[in-house]
């Protein structure tokens, strides 16, 4: 079960709050409690996914398929916690012998150093859905502070959507200090407007560039 998104962004929420310097009307205190700041950081964590290419919620029982031809994998939603299974057509791999994890890479075969030893996969005929390999794992992160170029990205994104809302038509909130009921303009779309340098900078080391197809 994948972790809740709210949940997942709270840090953020309150990081943006207190630089963008959101304040309540009536005590005047920082206030993460205003729905416009949490519905940009929403739409910040859609634009960083989709640029990343990769979910960052944690979740359990992921399962992904991989084509690779080479014996190392990438698995995609890292920090890789547990990996449950390693299929082929051929079976189930047997963990340290048929493959090892090395952090959020699966490296089949006995021995790495030994390229005889790795799985061949011009060996078996398999065809799982036009893949060679079918992986279930566990993996991502549990909030949104478990990785400081995550968080870095996130709160810097979420000031500057929440910052140029009104030009990009994303929400506009209703009531005293934002608190009251969001209100949808027509021309809203959650993808609207760049992801910042500084987001994309911090971003770097999280890009996903492997094979990956999450089903």
């Amino acid at each position: 079960m994948a972790v809740d998104l709210e949940s997942f962004l709270s840090p953020v929420v309150e990081a943006a709050a207190s630089l963008a310097q959101i304040r309540d009307l009536t005590s005047n205190d920082i206030s993460a409690d205003d729905p416009l700041i949490l519905e940009c950081a929403k739409i910040s964590y859609a634009q960083i996914s989709s640029y990343c290419n990769r979910s960052f919620l944690q979740d359990t029982g992921i399962v992904e398929y991989y084509n690779d031809e080479e014996a190392r994998i990438l698995l995609r939603e890292g920090p890789v916690t547990a990996v449950t299974t390693v299929e082929t057509k051929d079976g189930t791999l047997v963990v340290d012998t048929d493959y090892q994890v090395e952090g959020d890479w699966i490296i089949i075969g006995s021995s790495t150093e030994d390229p005889s030893n790795h799985f061949d996969f011009s060996l078996y005929n398999l065809d799982l859905k036009t893949n060679n390999v079918r992986v279930t794992y566990s993996g991502g992160f549990g909030v949104a502070s478990d990785n400081d170029n995550l968080l870095s990205a996130l709160t810097t994104q979420t000031i500057a959507n929440y910052n140029r809302k009104d030009n990009l038509g994303i929400v506009r909130a209703q009531g005293q200090g934002g608190g009251g009921q969001l209100h949808l303009t027509d021309t809203y779309n959650p993808d609207a407007g760049n992801i910042v340098e500084t987001a994309i900078f911090a971003l770097s080391p999280l890009v996903y560039y492997g094979t990956a197809l999450r089903v």
